[in-house]
C-alpha cells in the first residue's frame, strides 16, 4: 500500500533537494519527512520496501532517458504519482511523461510556487478509486446532423444540476469534435492520449487530462479537436479500463458516440446504466434505429437499457407520427425533445448550455425529463 503522506525525490542536486524542502514546509498534506534516492536503483529499492504516495523525478540532463528508465516503477507502482522535474519541460517531454503515466510536470525554477498546489491534488486524488460508483451513460446518432451533441451536452449539464455531482463529457466523434466548438474550448489533449496511455489509467489521470468549461463541466476532448487535420486513430483496447476510471472520478460520465463501429458502440452501451440513440422522425432515421436496435441487442446489450430519443419533436406537420416510430422500433420507449430552434441556437452560438442561454425554453424542459429518467437509472454516484 502506498503512503498518503510521502514524498520520494530522486535527484543528486542539492539545490532541487532544498527547493523540494521548502515546497514541503507549505503543504501540511504530506510528510515533512522527504526520502531522497540517488538513482533510478536506489528509487526501485526504496518503493518495494514502502511505496510512497508521490514520487518526484528529477528528469535532467537527460530527460527523454530517464522516462524510459523509470517507465517500468510507474507500471510496477500505480498507487504511487509519480511526478517529472526539469528545467525544460517542453511539448516533447510533457507528451512523454504523459505516455509513460506521470502525472505531471514541473520546471525546477519554480518548485517553491508550484509543487504544493501538485501535491495538493496528488494526494487529495489517491482517495479517489476505492470503489466505482459513478454512472456512464452513452449517446448514440442514428443520423449525422440529428442533435446528438447538443443532447449529450446538455444532459450533462441538466444532470450536475439536478444531483450536484460532477459531469464528465467524452467526444468519441474522431473527424469532427463539434463539442470542442459549442462549449468554445481547445487543449493538447483528449480521450486518445487517456486509452493510449502505457502506464496506469486511473480517475487522478482522466482529471487531469479533462478540461474544465466555463459551464462547471468536465470534457475530454476528440482527437479531431486535438489535431484536426490529422486526427489520431481511437485505441479501443483499454476502452473498459478507462471507463472505470471516469466512473471513479465522476458522478456522471456522458459521451457523445456518432459514427461508431457497432462493436465498440456495444462496449460503451454495456458499460452505460442507458444508452441512449438520438434521431429525427425521418425514413432513413428511423430505419438505422431499428438496426442499431438490432445490432445492440444481438451483441448482448440489455433491451431495457436502451432508449430512443426522437429530436426537433413537433406535434404537428409531420409526416412520420410519434405513434408510426414506436411501432417500427418495437414498441421501444421514445423519449420527445421539442423542436426548440431558437433556444438551440442561441446557447450553441454563445458557447453555452441551454440552463444558460434559455432556462425556461421547451427544449430545456424536455432535457430535464430526460436527466430525471437517466437519474432513475443511475445508482448512488461519486460527488
Amino acid at each position: 500500500m502506498a503512503s498518503r503522506n510521502e514524498v520520494l525525490l530522486m535527484t543528486r542536486e542539492e539545490n532541487t533537494e532544498r527547493a523540494v524542502d521548502m515546497a514541503l514546509e507549505s503543504t501540511p498534506q504530506v510528510s515533512r519527512h522527504l526520502g531522497v534516492c540517488p538513482g533510478v536503483r536506489e528509487l526501485a529499492q526504496r518503493l518495494e520496501n514502502r511505496q510512497a504516495a508521490v514520487a518526484l523525478i528529477d528528469a535532467d540532463p537527460q530527460p527523454l532517458t530517464m522516462l524510459t528508465a523509470i517507465e517500468p516503477l510507474v507500471r510496477k507502482y500505480p498507487q504511487t504519482r509519480f511526478v517529472v522535474l526539469s528545467r525544460n519541460p517542453n511539448g516533447e517531454l510533457l507528451e512523454e511523461a504523459m505516455q509513460i503515466g506521470a502525472r505531471r510536470c514541473v520546471h525546477k525554477d519554480s518548485l517553491v510556487a508550484d509543487l504544493p498546489p501538485v501535491l495538493r491534488r496528488l494526494v487529495q486524488d489517491i482517495g479517489v478509486g476505492a470503489g466505482e460508483s459513478g454512472s456512464i451513460i452513452t449517446v448514440l446518432s442514428a443520423s449525422g446532423g440529428c442533435g446528438c451533441t447538443t443532447v449529450t451536452i446538455n444532459l450533462a449539464d441538466e444532470l450536475q444540476q439536478a444531483t450536484g455531482k460532477r459531469a464528465l463529457l467524452i467526444d468519441m466523434d474522431r473527424f469532427y469534435g463539434a463539442m470542442a466548438t459549442y462549449l468554445g474550448v481547445q487543449g493538447g489533449y483528449g480521450i486518445v492520449d487517456v486509452l493510449a496511455q502505457r502506464g496506469t489509467i486511473d480517475a487522478q489521470l482522466v482529471t487531469s487530462t479533462a478540461l474544465q468549461t466555463q459551464n462547471g463541466l468536465h470534457v475530454l476532448l476528440s482527437p479531431a479537436t486535438v489535431n484536426f487535420s490529422d486526427p489520431m486513430p481511437m485505441p479501443y483496447d483499454q476502452l473498459d479500463t478507462a471507463l472505470a476510471a471516469c466512473r471513479e472520478a465522476f458522478g456522471y460520465t456522458v459521451i457523445d458516440a456518432p459514427r461508431m463501429p457497432m462493436d465498440v458502440a456495444a462496449s460503451l452501451a454495456q458499460q452505460s446504466v442507458l444508452t441512449l440513440v438520438v434521431f429525427e422522425l425521418a425514413v432513413i432515421d428511423i430505419r438505422c434505429a431499428r438496426a442499431m436496435l438490432g445490432a445492440l441487442i444481438d451483441l448482448r446489450v440489455p433491451r431495457e437499457r436502451i432508449l430512443f430519443v426522437v429530436n426537433r419533436f413537433r406535434k404537428r406537420g409531420s409526416v412520420i407520427t410519434y405513434e408510426e416510430a414506436r411501432k417500427a422500433l418495437e414498441g421501444m420507449p421514445i423519449h420527445r425533445l421539442g423542436n426548440d430552434f431558437e433556444g438551440a441556437l442561441r446557447a450553441i452560438n454563445l458557447g453555452q448550455t441551454l440552463s444558460q442561454a434559455a432556462p425556461r425554453s421547451e427544449l430545456r424542459r424536455d432535457l430535464k425529463e430526460l436527466a430525471a429518467l437517466v437519474g432513475a437509472q443511475a445508482p448512488s454516484a461519486v460527488s
